[in-house]
């Protein structure tokens, strides 16, 4: 126990910061695993790639950050290692409606000697950002980083952000995201549709989707710049533009159908001129069976290709962020690389041809010799991404 930190809590790094959290000791569960939630004021350890991802994608944005908002700071160490790591960020508003994370803010923003550059407000997420809109107070970031869906903060989050200014969103309700309760990912984010295979990278669609409805409904567009998925949670960094024209434009380009077949893996994106023969196209066109149907999703790219690159450079140069972190970001840049597919299972086509799964490292060496591009999806030990058609793959994982 460190005498600069307040009893109960427990001195540690995270990247360049040296911050107070609540001891884990005194919250661990009956199984031996420190439980974050029990804790007075939020700190969760496996959260620690999201937070340095963070510091890349600012870094990779190559610009001056005038203000940075994280407006659910907790205990502010995304807010300070902001201050510390990012030579761009000038000034950061560390927000938090909890009496106790504000102290502890304050106590952190002491030990780094960061007070001077940080304005810490205890308010509601969406009562701040209203009220920077109010003040004319645009932010050049903004963090939405909450407990669960990030739906109720968004539109707030794309008022408070200045013209061509960026938001980062974490979203951990998984399970509406990926369409495993259907009912709540229409009610929640309104898309229609249940879960298949490859169902975490359709959550970040759902996700991007619903972003992008509601920037649109205050004539904003938003250009994605990088998204991933990881454990237990997406996150998502959008840049924001004004424009009610190519809002329609955008939702009308990035928002369609995705069909996908649970059986033998086939997935594709409906394009808009077959959207009125849709039912005919619902059909499997390799095993016959009904394809499952997500619609008003997002079709688009996930990720910018020079944005996720001038990203993995930063990875590269950082000491402050873990070597996993690192890996992620290589992850989203190859994924970006062969144009942001649909994943393909593996272990679906195997299944489906009745052989048993291959390595995923030899389907990857096939098609790298008939002139395709591949790459493994990082988390999983069956799926990658590749430009290559399903039918190549599907050929490829016949003759292994």
């Amino acid at each position: 126990m460190s005498s600069a930190c307040p009893e109960g809590f427990k001195l540690i790094e995270e990247g360049l910061a040296k911050i107070c959290i609540p001891d884990p000791e005194l919250y661990r569960r009956s199984d031996g695993v420190f439980e974050p939630a029990w804790a007075p004021v939020f700190y969760n350890p496996a959260m620690i790639t999201n937070r340095d991802i963070t510091i890349v994608a600012l870094r990779a944005l190559g610009r001056s950050i005038s203000l940075a908002v994280d407006s659910m700071a907790s205990t502010g160490v995304r807010s300070i290692r902001m201050l510390l790591e990012c030579p761009e960020v000038k000034h950061v508003i560390a927000n938090d409606i909890d009496e106790d994370c504000v102290k502890i803010i304050e106590i952190n923003a002491q030990l780094n000697n960061v007070s001077d550059r940080m304005e810490i407000h205890r308010l509601d997420c969406n009562e701040l950002l209203y009220k920077l809109t109010r003040e004319r107070r645009r932010a050049d970031y903004v963090d939405i980083d909450p407990f669960g869906s990030p739906a109720p903060f968004l539109l707030a989050a794309f008022n408070a952000v200045m013209r061509r200014g960026v938001v980062g969103v974490t979203a951990t309700d998984l399970a509406p995201l990926e369409g495993k309760y259907p009912r709540k990912l229409y009610r929640r984010y309104g898309i229609k549709g249940t879960k298949v295979l490859v169902s975490k990278s359709i959550a970040i669609r759902n996700l991007l989707a619903y972003m992008a409805k509601e920037a649109a409904k205050i004539d904003r567009v938003v250009k994605p710049l990088l998204a991933y998925w990881y454990r237990h949670y997406i996150r998502v960094y959008v840049e924001v533009d004004s424009g009610g024209l190519r809002a329609s434009e955008a939702l009308e380009r990035c928002i369609g159908t995705i069909a996908y077949c649970n059986y033998c893996g086939y997935g594709r994106i409906v394009a808009e001129e077959d959207e009125a023969h849709i039912e005919e196209l619902l059909r499997c066109p390799i095993c016959g069976r009904q394809m499952a149907v997500i619609r008003d999703t997002w079709i688009c790219r996930i990720n910018d290709s020079e944005f996720t690159y001038q990203c993995f450079k930063e990875a590269e140069q950082c000491t402050s962020i873990t070597l996993e972190s690192k890996r992620i970001v290589l992850s989203v840049m190859c994924s970006s690389k062969v144009g942001d597919p649909l994943p393909i299972k593996i272990s679906a086509i195997a299944k489906f041809l009745r052989r048993n799964m291959p390595k995923i490292s030899t389907v990857i060496e096939k098609l790298n010799e008939i002139g395709y591009n591949a790459y493994r999806v990082l988390g999983t030990h069956d799926e990658i991404v590749t430009n290559a058609p399903y039918e190549e793959v599907l050929n490829i994982v016949r003759k292994i």
